[in-house]
């Protein structure tokens, strides 16, 4: 009884340094870590881009909001964190689009959506084409009272902008390994 107790405690103690030691070494280890998606990896080294910033909706420009302005917020954001914006035709395009709801229920509050998809173009081996199709995309909702719809938007895009900043650099650091 006593030496299967011993017996179990080896097993138990081998299979958490095993896992310990093949948690810490995925990087270093063949084939080890987790997967990136495609979709995520197809962003990698992604630098210059162009933009297609849309015009705000009707019901922002009512309550305040400016469609310059928030094209501003993208191409400050976007340069802040390390991206140029091109015009040429080959570079990969950032499609940023605001979308929003109210509740009629809810007098005075305001959802807003902000939405952002990296056009790229890809091959698709089953039609044998290439397409400009949106490889990623990323969203993010906000809540909003009309006083402060505009400060909310600005802080949406921002937030939205560094999540994509962050999935190129994960892309591109997978893509290096």
């Amino acid at each position: 009884m006593r030496s299967t107790a011993r017996w179990f405690a080896l097993l138990l103690l081998a299979s958490f340094v095993t896992a310990s030691l093949r948690t810490t070494a995925a990087p270093v280890l063949p084939g080890g870590g987790p997967k990136v998606p495609d979709e995520l990896l197809s962003l990698a080294d992604v630098k210059a881009i162009r933009l297609d910033a849309g015009p705000l909706p009707r019901r922002l420009l009512g309550i305040g909001a400016d469609t310059e302005a928030y094209r501003q917020v993208i191409r400050k954001a976007l340069k802040e964190s390390g991206f140029e914006i091109s015009e040429d035709e080959d570079a990969p395009m950032l499609v940023s689009r605001v979308l929003v709801n109210e509740d009629p229920e809810h007098p005075g509050t305001i959802a807003i959506q902000h939405v952002i998809a990296l056009r790229q173009r890809v091959v698709v081996d089953r039609l044998d084409r290439r397409l400009v199709v949106p490889t990623a995309s990323v969203s993010i909702v906000t809540l909003a009272s009309h006083d402060n719809a505009a400060a909310k938007l600005d802080s949406a895009v921002r937030r939205n902008l560094r999540t994509f900043q962050l999935m190129v650099n994960r892309a591109t650091n997978a893509g290096r390994h």
